[in-house]
C-alpha cells in the first residue's frame, strides 16, 4: 500500500513538471548615471535593485561630468545598497577610481539582510557604518574589499562573529597585490573594474579581468542566536562557519572562522566612510534566474461572416488571407495542448487503475 502511494506521488510530480516547465533567463541590471542630472542626488531607490543613501541632509556626493560622461562622485559618507537578496549564481561588477589610499571605501558581497550597527531596520543596509573591531573596518556582514588600500593593492576583509568584541564583530584581513592587473597605471590614475563571480560554493575576484583571488566556502554553516540586532531581535540568518582565501596561484593566504558571510543568499553594496573623493562609473549585476513557463492556450480562430442564403442579395464575403506564421504557431500551441491533455489522461488512468488494485487487495 505504501509503495503504491509513493508511486502515485511520483506520478503527480512528473505531471506537474510536464504542465509547468522551467526555463533559465539571464537578468542584467546596470546602474549608470548618463540619464542623471548633474548635481546632488536624492537618497532614494534607483532602478530595480539599488538604493542610494547617506546619513545627513546635506550629502557631498553628486553626479558630475567627466570626459563627456556622467559619473557619480562619492564623498564623505554614502553608500549604494542592493535591495534584493540574490540566491542564484551571479556576477557583481563596479568600475571605480580613487584619490587617496587612506579612504575607507568598501565593495561588499555575501552580506545578509540583518542589521547590527545601524539604529533601525530601515532597509538601506549598513555598509558605511564603523564596526569598531580591533582591526577596524566598515559594515557588519559579508566579504569586503578596500580597492584603495594601496595604489596597486587591495585589502580584503572577511566579517566574523566574536562574542568578546565590542560589537561582536571581528575582521580577518589580508592585503593582495594587484599590480599586474593595473599594468603601468594605478587606482589613483585610472578606473579599474572589480568583478565578483559567485557560483554558490566560492567567490572569485577579478580586477580588470585579471584573476586575483578565491574565497572558498565551507560546507558547514552556523547560526548566531545570541547575536542581537539593533532592534534586539536575535540573528536568524545562516552563515558559513569558515571561509578560505586563496591567491591566484591557489595558495591559502587567509582562513576565517565563525564568519558572518551569508550562506543563504547575497546582498551587494558599496560603502564610503569619511572619504575624500572616489568616482563610480557604474554598478552591474548579472544573474541566472529560473522562470516558470506554462503552455499558453490556443487562440480562438476569428469567425467569418456567414454568407447570405439568398443568392440575389448576397455580396462577396471578404475573408483575410491565411497567416502562415500564425498557423504554424497555432499548430505548435495545439500540439503542446494535445500532449498535455494526453499525459493528463494517461496519468489519471494509471492512478485510477492503482486505486482499483488497492481496493481489490483490501477485499481479498
Amino acid at each position: 500500500m505504501r509503495k503504491i502511494l509513493l508511486s502515485l506521488i511520483a506520478l503527480v510530480c512528473v505531471f506537474g513538471f510536464v504542465v509547468s516547465s522551467t526555463e533559465t533567463e539571464t537578468i542584467t541590471d546596470k546602474l549608470e548615471f548618463d540619464e542623471f542630472e548633474p548635481g546632488f542626488v536624492d537618497a532614494d531607490f534607483y532602478g530595480d535593485y539599488w538604493q542610494i543613501f547617506w546619513p545627513t541632509n546635506n550629502p557631498q556626493s553628486k553626479v558630475i561630468e567627466e570626459g563627456g560622461k556622467r559619473i557619480f562622485e562619492l564623498a564623505e559618507y554614502s553608500q549604494f545598497a542592493c535591495v534584493e537578496s540574490i540566491m542564484d549564481p551571479y556576477t557583481f561588477s563596479a568600475k571605480l577610481k580613487g584619490t587617496s589610499t587612506s579612504d575607507r571605501l568598501g565593495l561588499f558581497v555575501r552580506a545578509s539582510e540583518e542589521y547590527f550597527l545601524i539604529r533601525n531596520n530601515s532597509g538601506q543596509g549598513e555598509y558605511f557604518e564603523a564596526d569598531n573591531a580591533d582591526t577596524a573596518g566598515i559594515g557588519s556582514t559579508g566579504i569586503c574589499i578596500y580597492p584603495f588600500a594601496g595604489e596597486t593593492s587591495i585589502r580584503l576583509f572577511v566579517k566574523a562573529y566574536d562574542e568578546e568584541a565590542k560589537n561582536y564583530i571581528k575582521n580577518y584581513t589580508v592585503d593582495i597585490d594587484v599590480s599586474e592587473a593595473y599594468g603601468d597605471k594605478t587606482i589613483l590614475t585610472d578606473y579599474a573594474v572589480f568583478r565578483f563571480e559567485d557560483n554558490g560554493s566560492d567567490v572569485k575576484l577579478y580586477v580588470n579581468d585579471k584573476f586575483v583571488m578565491t574565497a572558498e566556502f565551507s560546507e558547514e554553516t552556523n547560526f548566531y542566536p545570541d547575536f542581537l540586532m539593533n532592534n534586539q531581535s536575535p540573528s536568524e540568518a545562516e552563515y558559513y562557519s569558515a571561509v578560505t582565501i586563496k591567491n591566484a596561484s591557489g595558495e591559502e593566504i587567509l582562513k576565517a572562522e565563525d564568519t558572518l558571510v551569508c550562506a543563504e543568499y547575497s546582498r551587494m553594496g558599496v560603502g564610503a566612510r569619511n572619504i575624500k573623493k572616489a568616482y563610480l562609473e557604474y554598478l552591474e549585476l548579472v544573474y541566472e534566474a529560473e522562470i516558470k513557463k506554462t503552455p499558453e492556450p490556443t487562440e480562438k480562430p476569428e469567425e467569418t461572416e456567414k454568407p447570405n442564403d439568398n443568392p440575389s442579395t448576397s455580396s462577396p464575403v471578404q475573408t483575410k488571407a491565411p497567416d502562415k506564421k500564425q498557423d504554424e504557431n497555432n499548430d505548435k500551441d495545439s500540439s503542446s495542448l494535445i500532449i498535455t491533455i494526453a499525459v493528463s489522461v494517461t496519468i489519471a488512468a494509471v492512478i485510477a487503475t492503482a486505486i482499483v488494485v488497492v481496493l481489490k487487495k483490501k477485499k481479498g
